[in-house]
């Protein structure tokens, strides 16, 4: 049976009849990443219906996407389509889950992908950009940091597609993994010893190393501190720290507080009275999904590897607890494949019409970003 959508303006009194639906739709899943629950929804949802998501000379639209199977509701998303004016060219761009503008989007969302009944939700990704283009006029299609590559998303009415592939990366976890010395095991030689190296270096320079839990809602209390060793980590770097930014700090503190207590941690290692660092997680039934950390990098010591330090001392902990996966997410970082067993990639995909508005767009935006 083929799938048809139907579409509605996204307002703040919707969000709660959104809830239900979604809520209800999640109840199918087998296996749903924290970025497709509701906790994390309704916190974006909150974020672009009171927060200023308008710009300058564009025009934002959430809208709210509804799929059926006759009469049956088999799917939803939410699309933000921004209609941008320049030089007198008109140009709309539909994005998946996201609002295109940087400041909103740095709670970066990863397996990205609309929310279906498993034996639906292929016929809903072919049909969403045809939708998007064809009922929303839409010239351009945009899902980041999704699972689904090309041939799930391609239509018959996008004649350009551009996309971008990251890797991921993820480490099994069994209850052997709850023994150190096993853990180590699965490791390079060479990782091994430097781990080794580092946690001796550690405890004789600082003291025992420990690590303490902030579960659900005592989050709020350590998450300045995450922030502020992420800040001096990554405010210099090329897209900076998103605790730089007001609207990723306003989210991260309202997604904790939506969130249930066994979804959300935030681990702290010390050694002694010095800080090593911290780990902001998400938690499913099963998997841990690294999301930032909050490293001390003050000891220049070549042996202080302390990012591989609180990494497997996490996987221990998570092992303890039964988890069977420590997913690092996306980010080709060389430590994060040392400490997997499997990678993944996620897929930036943008669709659209091959035809001289576009391509005059494209040409407009270039130039006016290199301008401001």
């Amino acid at each position: 049976m083929s799938v048809r959508i139907e579409h509605d303006l996204l307002t703040k009194d919707t969000i709660a009849d959104i809830q239900q639906q979604w809520q209800i739709l999640c109840l199918s899943q087998t296996h749903l990443a924290p970025f497709l629950e509701w906790p994390w929804i309704k916190t974006w949802l909150q974020q672009i219906m009171h927060c200023d998501i308008q710009e300058k000379h564009t025009a934002v639209i959430p809208v709210v996407c509804y799929f059926y199977a006759d009469i049956h509701l088999v799917g939803m998303t939410v699309l933000v389509c921004k209609q941008e004016d320049l030089m007198g060219l008109r140009f709309t761009q539909a994005f998946v889950l996201q609002t295109g503008q940087d400041k909103f989007d740095q709670p970066w969302i990863e397996f990205n992908d609309l929310l279906a009944l498993p034996e639906y939700a292929e016929q809903c990704r072919k049909a969403l950009p045809e939708y998007c283009f064809n009922t929303l006029q839409v010239d351009q299609f945009t899902i980041r940091s999704s699972a689904y590559d090309l041939p799930h998303w391609q239509t018959a009415s996008s004649d350009i597609a551009d996309v971008e592939s990251s890797l991921g990366y993820r480490k099994s976890l069994c209850i052997a993994d709850s023994d150190l010395t096993h853990l180590l095991t699965q490791f390079s030689s060479n990782k091994r010893s430097q781990i080794k190296r580092a946690l001796r270096y550690i405890s004789e320079t600082y003291g025992d190393i420990s690590c303490h839990s902030y579960q659900g809602k005592h989050a709020l209390t350590a998450l300045p501190e995450v922030g502020v060793y992420h800040q001096a980590r990554w405010q210099d770097s090329q897209y900076g720290s998103g605790f730089a930014n007001p609207a990723f700090v306003d989210f991260h503190t309202a997604y904790i507080r939506n969130a249930p207590a066994e979804q959300i941690e935030i681990l702290a290692f010390t050694a002694g009275t010095q800080v090593l660092g911290y780990l902001y997680n998400f938690l499913s039934t099963d998997s841990v999904y690294f999301y930032l950390s909050g490293i001390n990098y003050s000891d220049t010591n070549n042996k202080y590897k302390v990012g591989l330090v609180i990494h497997v001392l996490a996987m221990q902990y998570y092992a303890k607890r039964g988890k069977t996966t420590y997913d690092f997410m996306s980010g080709d970082a060389s430590y994060k494949a040392s400490l997997s067993d499997e990678s993944y990639a996620l897929h930036h995909t943008v669709l659209s019409h091959k035809h001289l508005k576009t391509q005059l767009f494209k040409t407009i935006h270039k130039v006016k970003t290199l301008i401001d």
